[in-house]
């Protein structure tokens, strides 16, 4: 997994009270495997990647915003691949596939190629400060993949 430097991403406030103050914060998902769902969490929470960050969240936080980056490369075989990336809220899984994208890349020729897709979203936390993840790669090889918090509200 590759190291990726994020520029400061500062949001005063939107109309639905985000708050950031200071750079991104990055999390290697490749804990969860392809085509599973997992969950993410603070230290002691229980979810399938503990994310350390996540402990030092002020009281109160509701939503995370979340970026997140997935990177593959063709496999020497098919020449067309999907990539998709979900955060949930938690025990809500038919949710994250078809309203929860925070990435995706549908049927993309890769033959030969690197493909890389980053997008955003909002994701609900629970009362243990913890959300569910998804990630898939159809027909191609991941170089890369991560989540960083961009944002909480309170």
């Amino acid at each position: 997994m590759g190291t990726h430097n994020s520029a400061w991403l500062r949001l005063k406030s939107s109309p639905s009270g985000l708050f950031v103050s200071g750079p991104a914060l990055q999390l290697d998902v490749t804990p969860i495997p392809n085509s599973t769902i997992g969950s993410i969490g603070p230290t002691g929470s229980g979810a399938s990647i503990e994310w350390a960050e996540l402990d030092n969240l002020p009281a109160g936080v509701s939503v995370l915003y979340l970026s997140g980056y997935m990177e593959v490369d063709y496999d020497g075989v098919n020449p067309v691949a999907t990539m998709n990336m979900a955060a949930f809220p938690t025990g809500q899984q038919s949710y994250a596939i078809r309203e929860a994208l925070i990435s995706e890349l549908r049927n993309v020729n890769v033959t030969g190629e690197t493909f890389a897709t980053k997008g955003n979203g909002y994701v609900p936390l629970d009362a243990n400060k913890t959300f569910g993840f998804f990630w898939e790669v159809f027909d191609a090889t991941v170089s890369d993949i991560f989540i960083e918090l961009m944002g909480y509200q309170v």
